[in-house]
């Protein structure tokens, strides 16, 4: 999904440059082929005729197509410059308890939030390990930094990849656009969309057995409830099996565990790359003060899935400065 705010200017770049390319590749390839048929040897007395390239009429066909090709660079190279100062160039206003520190390090991320004093790098500062909360629809600073060796923070959902380099604090900014909640709405639609499809096919085919495990299903859809292999199926974006038992459902709090967005690491760091992996959560500005209660109300560690293939569990979410 775009979710956030700059997320349709990189894929509308991403596709100016494909359609653009695209073009130019499908209109050469026909030219050649076109010529290799028009003027291939039709007879094995014909010679090949010399054509020095010379005349006026000849040199159109390399002067034109280089001048269009031209104006589509001038034309990828204004959008590029339009979306590098808008996502790289420019930092959008925001509060300073909008402002968090990204730290990578082998294997991990570290996210350290403003605590309730809304200024970072003071004691009451929050910290979780490969899991970042934010709010929906707020401009986030981000300093990005790295404890070891090269790594790359992404995002994909938002469309952002950016090294982190031992020794250097690059700041970037994000805007998410799509909560948790709105999410959940989503998987509920298209599961709407899904059982109703199902329950139209099973009529159609008589089938008493599909027919009414289609119905429970959009019981529970209707209900904001959603059967566990249905689930299972928006995750991985398939929707070839589902489960229609009342029993074996997950309800909308459920769901939101479920949801969020993948954060990666692009650059390979080491023997435990593959295992860089974190969670996005973005939520409601109640969720979300929620989220920030319960964290600064219990001042306790709990425990993530181990991340390093030699080190024991780290800390995901905690008040207490990381080591």
């Amino acid at each position: 999904p775009q979710a956030s705010s700059y997320a349709y200017h990189i894929d509308g770049l991403f596709g100016l440059v494909t359609y653009l390319v695209g073009f130019w590749f499908v209109l050469s390839e026909i030219v050649l082929f076109y010529f290799i048929f028009k003027y291939r040897r039709k007879t094995p007395e014909q010679k090949a005729e010399y054509v020095s390239g010379e005349e006026p009429h000849l040199k159109q066909w390399i002067s034109v197509p280089h001048i269009l090709v031209i104006i589509c660079d001038v034309v990828l190279v204004v959008a590029t410059i339009f979306v590098w100062y808008k996502v790289k160039q420019t930092l959008p206003p925001t509060k300073p308890e909008n402002v968090i520190k990204v730290i990578g390090q082998q294997w991990a991320w570290t996210f350290q939030y403003p605590g309730p004093d809304g200024k970072l790098d003071t004691e009451d500062d929050l910290y979780s390990v490969d899991e970042l909360h934010l709010k929906v629809d707020t401009v986030y600073h981000f300093k990005l930094s790295s404890k070891d060796v090269l790594h790359c923070l992404s995002i994909p959902a938002f469309r952002i990849k950016q090294d982190s380099v031992p020794g250097r604090t690059i700041t970037g900014w994000f805007e998410p656009t799509i909560s948790g909640e709105q999410q959940v709405e989503g998987w509920l639609n298209t599961a709407g969309t899904l059982a109703s499809k199902k329950l139209k096919a099973a009529e159609k085919s008589g089938d008493t057995k599909l027919i009414s495990d289609a119905k429970k299903a959009m019981k529970l859809i209707n209900s904001g409830e959603i059967p566990k292999t249905m689930a299972t199926g928006f995750v991985m974006k398939s929707f070839n099996v589902y489960d229609a038992d009342e029993n074996d459902i997950l309800n909308a709090e459920e769901l939101l565990e479920m949801g969020g967005y993948d954060i990666q690491c692009a650059e390979m760091c080491g023997v435990g790359h593959g295992l860089m992996k974190g969670r996005l959560y973005v939520h409601s500005e109640g969720e979300y003060d929620k989220w920030l209660t319960t964290i600064t109300g219990q001042g306790e560690t709990q425990v993530s899935e181990t991340k390093s293939p030699e080190e024991s569990p780290s800390v995901a979410l905690s008040s207490a400065r990381p080591e």
